[in-house]
């Protein structure tokens, strides 16, 4: 049943939400049906889209400050 489709959240590992979400809850799906759904080979959720950003921007940060005080 559509209405029964849950998707996986493939970001941290420790996704903030759980992991699995609605399709029919996240913004970016609506309009879709259950064979586009099923298609998506990879999905990462919003709240960890904002940790890796965050992470990669800590880590760009740490490797400058290495490159200056060389």
């Amino acid at each position: 049943d559509i209405d029964d489709l849950y998707i996986g959240c493939d970001g941290v590992k420790e996704c903030p939400n759980g992991g699995w979400y609605h399709w029919k809850c996240v913004p970016e799906f609506k309009g879709m049906n259950k064979e586009q759904i099923e298609l998506i080979d990879n999905w990462i959720c919003p709240e960890c889209r904002e940790i890796e950003r965050n992470e990669a921007e800590a880590e760009a940060e740490i490797k400058e400050e290495l490159e200056m005080s060389e």
